[in-house]
């Protein structure tokens, strides 16, 4: 079995343990072992379980999770859709989970409960119900008006629902699939004419048209409600994901004591070797490392650009008691990700990911969007899942930048993050530059870059730099 390496630092392992609406699959279910020699951990290595996958059946939609023991599905294959629960099994989901309410919004079921674990799961709570995602709250939140969908556009008064779909008998989006490069651009080719676009998110069946600031004015009702049968909705002046949530959902995803990062030395303990996920450091901002990648005899590390944007140095964990650890020698601002050498003295090794699989490749973004679920471990949050959910194409770091040309543009995937990081910027800033991977394949999706404090989160898929070797 794979040697699963989880972190020194206690309250990152309890973490979980304390936001009981967060706290799935703290490692119960894989074979325990340190990434550096200590005693057993308890918490992480209970007898029962040992070496199952994390999930019963895993593919592009439809995946269900080890805990989820629903007697129904709300995905149907043959449809490729999700269908609405019966009254038979929201009836089951009441009964099971106690709970006082059920909301189910494709692709999400929000099950609002005082007891989000079953108690054979001892504590733990699944990803899915019936298949399907499941976010729990609790039964307060939902009633101080906690909602599971994506931020609110601001600008749908410029939909003109009368108005024919302009790519009717051109283009037909499939549901709960991503438009391909060619699809984009027949949705760009309309758009180009008529508004000033800064991002275009696809996360169906909604495609969400952030409008570039200060560009031009737009008349109400001047503007194509569906592009390929895609839904669409305005966004203007502002950033559109940055959403808030309310403060009872906060407290139920934040640690129950003052949060602090693994500020473990991992070159200081056990054999030395350090890996994925670790802190790091530039002149003021902490982060946490990639992976480890080779273009034939040049090798670097892979970082959050935005956490060294005035530095060249890399530290671990810190520049005031840490080690000098690598130096930064490529960078791709547009993607956020900084490529650093490693000092010859310093031991990196992609198998030490933290509570993840073995990394293998990288996943060119064709390849991300045929499975559902990933899982990342930054050095704040320790390990959170994430569900992808779509794409977005953006014109630049600002809402004031334009989308130009959008075959030149990279998209990012877009996922939701299920994990203990509402409501704490300081957790969410933390994980940037951990790597995302799938657990099956081991391959590794995207760096973490930003998530809202819904949850929505969206990293820039790897073709640039698989391109560059």
């Amino acid at each position: 079995m794979a040697t699963v390496h989880v972190r020194h630092d206690s309250e990152i392992r309890y973490l979980r343990r304390q936001t009981p609406y967060g706290n799935w699959l703290d490692g119960a279910f894989s074979q325990n072992a340190h990434s550096h020699p200590s005693q057993r951990d308890p918490i992480t290595s209970p007898p029962q379980g040992q070496g199952k996958s994390n999930w019963i059946e895993e593919k592009a939609r439809g995946s269900r999770h080890i805990l989820d023991v629903a007697p129904f599905s709300l995905w149907d294959d043959k449809a490729h859709d999700y269908v609405d629960p019966t009254h038979d099994n929201i009836r089951w989901i009441l009964q099971a989970y106690n709970a006082t309410a059920v909301e189910f919004i494709a692709p999400f079921l929000l099950i609002a409960t005082d007891t989000p674990s079953l108690p054979e799961h001892h504590g733990q709570t699944s990803l899915t119900i019936g298949s399907t995602p499941v976010i729990f709250t609790s039964p307060e939140a939902l009633a101080q008006g906690f909602h599971s969908g994506k931020p609110r556009p601001n600008a749908n008064h410029y939909v003109d629902r009368l108005m024919e779909d302009p790519l009717k008998g051109n283009y037909q989006a499939i549901p709960w699939t991503q438009p391909s490069a060619e699809d984009a651009e027949k949705v760009w080719g309309v758009l180009k004419d008529i508004c000033t676009v800064h991002a275009l998110n696809f996360v169906w069946p909604d495609l969400i048209i952030e409008l570039a600031e200060g560009q031009r004015i737009y008349k109400t009702e001047s503007l194509p409600p569906r592009l390929g049968g895609w839904i669409v909705s305005y966004h203007h002046g502002g950033p559109f994901w940055k959403s808030s949530i309310p403060m009872a959902r906060r407290r139920e995803l934040t640690a129950a004591s003052s949060q602090k990062d693994d500020t473990t030395n991992y070159l200081r303990i056990g054999d030395g070797i350090i890996g994925p996920g670790v802190r790091v450091e530039g002149a003021i901002i902490a982060s946490s490392a990639g992976v480890r990648i080779r273009d034939r005899t040049r090798v670097r590390i892979t970082l959050a650009d935005r956490s060294f944007e005035d530095c060249a140095n890399v530290y671990h964990p810190d520049g005031d008691a840490g080690d000098s650890i690598a130096t930064i020698q490529e960078r791709y601002p547009d993607h956020d990700w900084a490529l650093a050498k490693l000092h010859p003295s310093v031991n990196f090794s992609n198998s030490r990911v933290f509570e993840c699989p073995q990394i293998t490749k990288l996943l060119a973004g064709h390849e991300v969007s045929k499975h559902e679920w990933f899982v990342c471990d930054g050095m704040t949050t320790g390990k959170i899942a994430m569900t992808f959910q779509g794409k977005r194409w953006v014109g630049g770091k600002t809402s004031k930048d334009v989308i130009v040309d959008l075959s030149s543009l990279e998209p990012a995937s877009v996922y939701f993050g299920l994990a203990p990081t509402g409501g704490a910027p300081d957790l969410r800033a933390g994980i940037c530059g951990a790597p995302i991977v799938h657990e099956k394949t081991g391959g590794i999706a995207g760096f973490f870059q930003f998530m809202d404090e819904g949850g929505w989160c969206f990293a820039p898929q790897l073709d640039k730099l698989i391109e560059d070797g």
